[in-house]
């Protein structure tokens, strides 16, 4: 068992800047319960310890799973134990990047251990008093290779009125559109379709980013004519077109997405033994 102890700079400063404002503000989610094996002095002194979130990056960055938690980004869950005694992690990882997940052991005084898991294995960790114990993933990594367009500055040239209506969008299928800013992201096949205020001249810088070698190819349709077809140079390119007042429709022809490397962390069970009396428990 390689067991690695590191001063944990990063992960120090990060606990020390945020730990007083999540210990008042955490709401707690779902919990994964620790099983507490008998104690050597009076089991019934220490109640068994529960792990809950303590920090995510983002919505779903750890979620329970089974008797323990599965980490996809950047978390840590945390605990109360009322005495010392062995931490009995069993966890696994998805190596990318080239390197494995870590999880970090922290208390209030500093970190206990940085540990790499790839294939299940089990460790044991000494928690040396009472106190809170923080379990944390921060060497996320996710690596994705797609094709995509952007649009920017969209907008209608000359006087009069420059508002898009209509807009038809799915969310959540690669295509994004923000109206304030005028910009637009096509990363899969879904189109954007609105209808323009009125006849005229749209304007917008258009760029590409190139998959497995291939650039993106983009259509501009207004019903039945299409008004540009072509790939899409890796450049900003400034593009001008002759529109009418009806339905016009963004497509990327080619959407191509693929995920290179995605490092997730899962925490299979935990159980605390303790090894030392709680304070105020019976010799």
């Amino acid at each position: 068992m390689k067991l690695r102890i590191e001063r944990f700079a990063g992960f120090v400063a990060l606990l020390s800047a945020t730990l007083v404002i999540t210990a008042l503000a955490h709401q707690p989610q779902s919990a994964a319960r620790l099983t507490v094996e008998s104690a050597p002095t009076d089991p019934a002194a220490c109640a068994p310890p529960t792990f809950q979130p303590g920090y995510e990056a983002g919505p779903g960055s750890v979620t329970p799973l089974g008797e323990g938690y599965w980490f996809r980004s950047d978390s840590w869950i945390e605990a109360v134990v009322c005495a010392g005694g062995t931490l009995r992690i069993t966890a696994e990882g998805q190596r990318a990047g080239q390197a494995l997940p870590q999880l970090t052991v922290a208390m209030n005084e500093g970190v206990l251990a940085v540990l790499d898991f790839g294939e299940r294995r089990t460790v044991e960790v000494t928690v040396p008093s009472a106190g809170r114990v923080y379990l944390g993933y921060f060497n996320d990594y996710y690596l994705t290779e797609s094709r995509a367009v952007f649009l920017r500055e969209l907008s209608l040239m000359g006087k009069g009125c420059s508002s898009f209506e209509q807009v038809k969008l799915r969310s959540g299928q690669g295509t994004q559109y923000t109206a304030p800013t005028g910009t637009a992201l096509f990363s899969g096949g879904e189109p954007l379709t609105f209808t323009p205020c009125r006849s005229g001249t749209l304007r917008t810088l258009i760029l590409g980013r190139v998959a497995r070698g291939v650039p993106p190819a983009f259509e501009i349709r207004q019903g039945n004519q299409i008004l540009y077809r072509g790939n899409v140079s890796k450049r900003w390119t400034e593009l001008k077109l002759d529109i009418r007042q009806t339905p016009l429709t963004f497509t990327l022809l080619n959407p191509y997405w693929k995920t290179l490397g995605d490092r997730n962390l899962i925490v299979r069970d935990l159980q605390f033994r303790v090894t030392r009396p709680p304070q105020g428990a019976a010799p």
